[in-house]
């Protein structure tokens, strides 16, 4: 599918389709072979760029090629999943051209809703001054995205650790494999950013220049706020298992000692239930004196092990 947009001062206006020349933005979103062909042929475009853009595994990178540049980035998909912290991101391309810019992708991103939540209304007047400032609402996403995790990371400081069942991490090492791909998808797109502004060949206004590298410090510092998050959360589940092993090594303790305390009585019942001639077994006080001992014996151990801290 694909979607016409014009240039109207702080907004975007949507015209015919049918004109792909008239348009400032053409969203081209899970395009067909026909499609593809259409606007490849038109704007002169590599059809392999077209699917990469597709590709789900597609890492970020920027590239110059001739008469238009290719940056791939990855973006967290619009519509995520009911998980802790879904971190789903698909990989987007985005054509700019002297006059034009093509945003390609499939239908888990929807790119212009990035246009429509701007924070500053400025009036966009280039394909390049509309690059940079979806990069910016891209980056932008992606902050209040790694502030849900902070709030997440807080709850499980709190929960995690004192857990015993298996469901109370389960979110946790959800989230930390989230962490991973997301961490790794900012660093691409940091590094493609960084790419696109060192290349002299690329038409950037000294205004753009400053924003884009706003948008990369921005994306730099997600980047290590998610490095650190990864560091915090994987100490939170080695503490939960460290957790886990010394409540087990305290349990073990616990019926050892038990078993300790109760051997002397449990051997000398099982002895006198044989049939077999045993000591004192006709003596009429034998009873009490077995009980005396196993009393002694059992007090002595209890006593020695509440003054080891076993039990």
């Amino acid at each position: 599918m694909i979607k016409a947009f014009a240039l109207k001062g702080a907004d975007i206006e949507s015209v015919d389709p049918s004109d792909l020349q008239a348009a400032d933005w053409l969203d081209v979103t899970s395009p067909d072979k026909e499609e593809i062909s259409k606007v490849s042929e038109i704007f002169s475009i590599n059809p392999e760029d077209f699917l990469d853009c597709l590709d789900p595994e597609e890492r970020p990178r920027f590239e110059l090629e001739e008469g238009y540049y290719l940056l791939m980035l990855r973006i967290l998909a619009t519509e995520r999943e009911e998980a802790p912290i879904a971190a789903n991101t698909v990989p987007v391309g985005f054509f700019v051209l002297p006059t034009k810019l093509i945003s390609v992708h499939s239908d888990a991103v929807d790119i212009v809703s990035f246009f429509r939540q701007r924070r500053r209304k400025r009036v966009v007047t280039s394909s390049m001054d509309l690059t940079v400032t979806l990069l910016g609402n891209v980056v932008r996403r992606h902050d209040r995205f790694v502030r849900e995790i902070q709030i997440k990371l807080t709850e499980f400081k709190n929960t995690v650790v004192k857990s015993m069942k298996a469901e109370a991490v389960e979110e946790a090492y959800q989230l930390n494999n989230d962490l991973v791909f997301l961490n790794t998808s900012i660093f691409g797109n940091s590094n493609a950013m960084e790419h696109m502004l060192r290349q002299k060949q690329t038409v950037l206004g000294e205004d753009h220049r400053e924003r884009l590298e706003d948008t990369q410090i921005d994306s730099r510092q997600n980047y290590e706020t998610t490095s650190l998050y990864r560091e915090l959360l994987s100490n939170i589940l080695d503490t939960h298992s460290s957790a886990i092993s010394n409540n087990l090594n305290l349990v073990m303790k616990i019926l050892a000692s038990l078993s300790l305390i109760l051997m002397l009585p449990t051997l000398i019942a099982s002895l006198y239930g044989m049939n077999v001639p045993l000591p004192l077994a006709g003596e009429g006080y034998a009873f009490v004196i077995i009980v005396l001992i196993s009393a002694i014996w059992s007090g002595f151990l209890w006593f020695l092990f509440r003054k080891l801290d076993w039990l």
